[in-house]
């Protein structure tokens, strides 16, 4: 079967499997992913003086090459990761499961014309008897549809059925309706192939707005549609501004985002589930108009044993609001100039939030650790300060919106580096002369949107890079590359 013409290219990304053909002095494999990797402090075509470079040791080195997930997904969804083991085998018809490894996977229905890299139904089959533990990407096609891919051990690519009741996604918007399709979050794997949530906003030329998030099959955490009151509707006095899912302390909910006035003040809530956990009052005159920047907006949200911590943007503003020991601390930090949607995870030493500014360099970090006298308490969150950053010889025009990941303990940033974005995996922590060299990936062609990490879960630096790159020939394309990084 063509499945185990794959297996030559499956580079253990779980512990369970090993690989004899992964030798560290066996030569890279051909990148057959359509992108640039290099470990150089910059893009393909770097200017770093050889003697400089050769002092350094690079932060990460390429594990698998980069190879293409799915084609044709909707770029502004990106992707989202999740990390579990798959106990039940997922019970499909053969060939309706796309099997793929460095190269593109075959399409499910909804993918673009590009159909190379194909498995046969016997191989989706076999995929389909497979359990164990995957990484899953939770991604969009068409109009909106939710799918979820899984990088299983044998380093294999496969998309597994999102059952779906949002017949909604499968249509085209309205004539005079956008729609913008936040995110498709992994819930977990199923018989029939995996649960996701899907968070999207409507809206419309007549002034409504429909906000939703919450499962693809089910009921939702949060949904409601009407007027729209920062369009400026006629007697629209309230409305959910945006809504995340989010793995609440008890499963699944949402961070939910309500904007309230009553012709003296606008009232600012965020709420988990139907727990408020900040407000924020702006007072208005009469002829004021209701606005979305006196909202909680750019919602994000990281949890890990009994702390979480949600994140959002007012008026500029960076705020976090963390919750330990049943209490719930608000903090909130000016920067200068507007944010982008700011980053929180939680590490092994506590909170890390990473923020960056709109048309800036800087990137701003705020830690909140457990305190010294109770262990399930955190201290106050400090003021963001600025984190110098190796970027190398080429500098960084402009950062994107950033993103950490505790455990494996990186920041990965999308820079604009002299008109093209290139995505930088760094070391979390603050560098010095002596620090290793950021992975830089940079696509051959397309525009990257956006690039995320997850720690496979060997312990041993193995990180799976997941990029979305808009393509004016192909489209969005989810790709993903397997990384070995020295996180200690």
């Amino acid at each position: 079967m063509k499945l185990r013409r794959y297996a030559a290219l499956a580079l253990c990304l779980l512990p369970t499997v090993g690989c004899s053909s992964c030798s560290k002095d066996e030569k890279t494999p051909a990148n057959d992913g359509g992108a640039t990797t290099t470990t150089e402090a910059g893009p393909s075509g770097s200017t770093t003086a050889p003697d400089a470079a050769a002092a350094r040791a690079a932060f990460c080195r390429v594990k698998v090459p980069t190879f293409v997930v799915d084609r044709g997904v909707r770029a502004e969804t990106g992707v989202t990761l999740a990390a579990w083991s798959r106990t039940v085998a997922v019970q499909t018809d053969a060939g309706s499961l796309a099997v793929g490894d460095g190269g593109a996977t075959s399409p499910s229905p909804d993918a673009a014309a590009d159909t190379s890299g194909g498995a046969d139904a016997a191989d989706a089959s076999a995929a389909a008897s497979e359990t164990g533990p995957r990484i899953a990407l939770g991604y969009a096609k068409g109009h909106g549809k939710p799918f979820v891919a899984e990088l299983g051990e044998d380093g294999a690519a496969r998309i597994v059925p999102v059952p779906s009741t949002l017949t909604l996604l499968e249509e085209k918007p309205a004539e005079g309706t956008r729609r913008v399709v936040q995110r498709v979050v992994p819930l977990s794997p199923t018989a029939a192939g995996a649960e996701a949530a899907v968070d999207y906003v409507e809206t419309g030329r007549d002034k409504t707005r429909r906000v939703h998030c919450g499962p693809a099959s089910g009921g939702p955490f949060v949904s409601t549609s009407g007027a729209s009151l920062v369009a400026g509707a006629a007697d629209a006095t309230s409305e959910t501004i945006e809504c995340r899912t989010i793995r609440g302390p008890s499963g699944p909910t949402a961070l939910e985002s309500t904007l309230t006035v009553d012709g003296t003040r606008m009232l600012a809530e965020l709420l988990v589930g139907k727990t408020k956990i900040a407000a924020r009052e702006t007072p208005m005159k009469p002829s004021d108009k209701a606005n979305e920047r006196y909202a909680f907006t750019l919602l994000g949200h990281a949890n890990r044993g009994g702390f979480s911590a949600a994140t959002a943007r007012f008026n500029g503003n960076v705020v976090v609001v963390t919750s330990a020991d049943g209490t719930d601390t608000v903090a909130q930090f000016w920067l200068g100039t507007a944010t982008n949607a700011p980053s929180p995870t939680f590490s092994a030493s506590g909170l890390v939030v990473a923020t960056t500014l709109n048309g800036k360099p800087e990137v701003y970090v705020s830690t909140a650790e457990p305190t010294k006298k109770n262990a399930a308490k955190l201290d106050a969150v400090s003021k963001p300060e600025p984190r110098p950053m190796d970027d190398g010889p080429e500098g960084v025009t402009e950062r994107g919106a950033p993103f950490v990941e505790g455990d494996a303990g990186v920041l990965v940033l999308v820079d604009t580096v002299g008109g093209k974005k290139v995505a930088r995996v760094h070391p979390l922590g603050a560098p010095s002369p002596s620090s290793p060299l950021p992975y830089v990936f940079a696509p051959a062609e397309g525009s990257l949107v956006e690039a995320k990490v997850i720690r496979t879960g060997t312990g041993q630096g193995d990180l799976v890079l997941a990029t979305v790159t808009l393509d004016p020939k192909r489209g969005g394309v989810l790709e993903a590359t397997v990384l070995t990084c020295g996180t200690k």
